[in-house]
């Protein structure tokens, strides 16, 4: 066994008895990894404090949290916190009886804009491992005229799921139920400073009644989503 699996293990059974497994979901650029960082940095100043935080923060990160790309990968994994861009399925192989599930969301236009402005900086084999995450298909041209990154999918399979162990929040009603997302996972989450986004490229052919379409589906989650937690809107 190596040494960091080893030492990821160990962490884990010391952790277990306090935390449950947390899955952080989202339909792709609309603060997961942000909010993935949160938690997994809660858990570390909840158990060791805020001093422990700065010290051995980043390497106690990465033996307590993972990137996984269908939820079947936790049955076995012994990490704490988790991040998916999987739409949600339960197929009878997994046990989500002792997870808390996260699942955030954007405005699926936003969500292509920040893709584009990654792409930028990252280059197009970033797109296509982002879209491969997503389950989504299609050609990078067709960003903005077609759902290549399964937004419609995702945001549909999240919207009959009503259990008390999942919380589906807004990316803009993130900061506003930071209370309730600590209450939900039992201990303290201090969200980073808020990221306002801009569109910076006006000249972009966009098929706008798709997008509205696309924005229907997420308001429709919004608005019907049967949440016993109080979510702010």
């Amino acid at each position: 066994m190596k040494l960091s699996k080893l030492a990821s293990n160990i962490c884990y059974f010391f952790l277990k008895s306090n935390y449950p497994k947390i899955i952080i979901c989202s339909s792709g650029r609309s603060g997961s990894t942000m909010l993935f960082k949160a938690v997994t940095d809660g858990i570390i100043v909840n158990k060791f404090g805020q001093t422990n935080l700065k010290l051995f923060g980043r390497k106690i990160r990465q033996l307590i949290s993972t990137f996984i790309r269908e939820f079947s990968q936790i049955n076995d994994s012994n990490f704490l916190v988790y991040k998916s861009h999987a739409p949600f399925s339960l197929d009878g192989k997994i046990d989500l009886t002792n997870c808390l599930i996260l699942f955030v969301y954007c405005d699926p236009l936003d969500a292509a804009i920040s893709v584009e402005e990654v792409v930028k900086k990252r280059g197009i084999e970033w797109f296509y491992e982002h879209q491969k995450n997503l389950y989504g298909k299609g050609s990078y041209e067709d960003l903005f005229t077609k759902d290549i990154l399964n937004y419609e999918n995702t945001i549909k399979s999240w919207l009959d799921v009503n259990e008390e162990n999942i919380l589906c929040i807004d990316y803009i009603d993130l900061w506003k139920n930071e209370n309730i997302i600590s209450n939900f996972l039992g201990f303290k989450v201090s969200l980073a400073q808020k990221f306002e986004r801009t569109a910076k490229n006006n000249k972009r052919k966009v098929n706008h009644d798709l997008f509205e379409h696309l924005k229907k589906k997420k308001n429709y989650l919004k608005r019907n989503y049967l949440s016993s937690h109080n979510v702010e809107r």
